[in-house]
């Protein structure tokens, strides 16, 4: 489940980072020039958390403006097309944060990476199909099973996981971590407030057919 993978994920970089930062303590060297001799394994799992969560972002908005496409109810429409927007941005955010602090692309096999949240919405839009316009049952069916997404990018990985694990990296590389932190937290927030609008939007709809 994402919950081991994310543990398995915060243990393997705190370990690495804390190994490196004991050689850079030793040779007593603090500056940019550390951030470059960092070693390929750090760089690599920060750029493939962070790249594979913008493309998991990214695939997350696809999922919720298909939605907002096919439902026929108006609210649910504007609602799923709202959060829509906020994935995506977040989704931008993370890419150019990666990029901010001068890491190589690495996206490679993401829903591996990502593991559940990721499948079930590949899942999810296998189920929809071509299907222009969603009953009321079928988009709160729907939404049921996007709980576990919502879940997964909430606070546990914005605030509790990735911060901890770009802090360091973001120091060495003359980035101011406070600002990135403020909006983690921001980000967070939007995440468990798309938590609270879709189980509303479920218990909305399903007044449509019961």
């Amino acid at each position: 489940m994402y919950r081991d993978y994310i543990a398995i994920l915060d243990f393997r970089l705190s370990e690495v980072m804390n190994s490196s930062y004991i050689n850079i303590l030793v040779c007593g060297r603090q500056d940019i020039g550390v951030w470059l001799e960092m070693t390929s394994e750090i760089r690599g799992l920060v750029s493939r958390s962070l790249h594979c969560l913008a493309e998991f972002e990214n695939l997350v908005s696809e999922l919720y403006y298909r939605l907002s496409e096919s439902s026929t109810d108006k609210i649910a429409r504007l609602s799923l097309s709202w959060i829509s927007a906020e994935s995506k941005q977040h989704s931008k955010y993370l890419s150019e944060l990666a990029s901010t602090l001068n890491l190589e692309r690495d996206a490679s096999n993401c829903a591996e990476f990502i593991g559940v949240p990721w499948t079930t919405v590949e899942n999810l839009f296998k189920d929809i199909g071509n299907t222009r316009s969603l009953s009321s049952k079928e988009v709160a069916d729907t939404l049921k099973k996007l709980n576990i997404v919502e879940n997964f990018a909430a606070e546990e990985v914005y605030s509790n996981v990735l911060i901890k694990q770009i802090r360091d990296v973001a120091a060495l590389a003359g980035i101011s971590i406070k600002v990135a932190e403020i909006i983690f937290s921001e980000i967070a927030e939007e995440e468990r407030y798309h938590n609270e609008l879709v189980s509303a939007l479920i218990k909305m709809l399903k007044k449509d057919f019961t």
